[in-house]
């Protein structure tokens, strides 16, 4: 994707969460950790995209957006797919399919999330890059097993957070097909 198509500070984002998500499957973080992870970020968001922006503060908000928009889109996809797909397979196909280019269109990237995930999957890709505004991310956690606590006050939940405070996202499967698609997803 080109930084004019979609910015690199998002496209940062995307690729701190595959960090993460990385260092949790290889066993670097505990599921505890990956949570008080997401945690942390999603505070973050909210909390800046429920502010007044300054210049830095939208950069940072793209920053955890993107972050945030890899995460609903490795759940969604994992969702859609019953597991077969995620994130990581995105990745594969981008790079097999664009790995000797200067980069890739927005209308590539679409292509290819609509191949692995179908149209509805491409179109929840706009929703995330197409605005500044904040996304109700626990609309793509129900029946994964991934609960998120409602925040009020982002910016005092993020404080008390940072301070030791509990995390606003479990994993906390509610039935056994929760329990399933959330051992399968923490374990790829």
């Amino acid at each position: 994707m080109t930084k004019k198509e979609l910015g690199s500070v998002f496209t940062e984002g995307f690729t701190d969460y595959m960090a993460y998500r990385i260092a949790h499957s290889a066993g670097v973080h505990t599921r505890e950790h990956f949570a008080r992870a997401l945690t942390r970020f999603y505070l973050e968001y909210m909390d800046v995209a429920s502010s007044a922006l300054s210049e830095a503060d939208a950069e940072f908000l793209r920053y955890r957006q993107g972050m945030m928009a890899a995460w609903a889109l490795d759940v969604e996809l994992q969702r859609i797919s019953k597991g077969k797909y995620g994130f990581r397979e995105l990745i594969r196909l981008l790079v097999k399919q664009h790995a000797n280019t200067d980069g890739l269109t927005k209308q590539e990237l679409i292509a290819a999330l609509t191949t692995i995930g179908g149209e509805r999957f491409a179109a929840l890709y706009e929703q995330f890059t197409g605005t500044d505004a904040s996304v109700d991310f626990s609309l793509f956690m129900k029946s994964t097993g991934i609960q998120i606590k409602p925040v009020q006050n982002p910016g005092q939940a993020l404080k008390e957070f940072l301070k030791g405070g509990d995390s606003v996202i479990s994993f906390a499967p509610a039935n056994q097909s929760e329990k399933g698609f959330l051992n399968h997803f923490l374990s790829r």
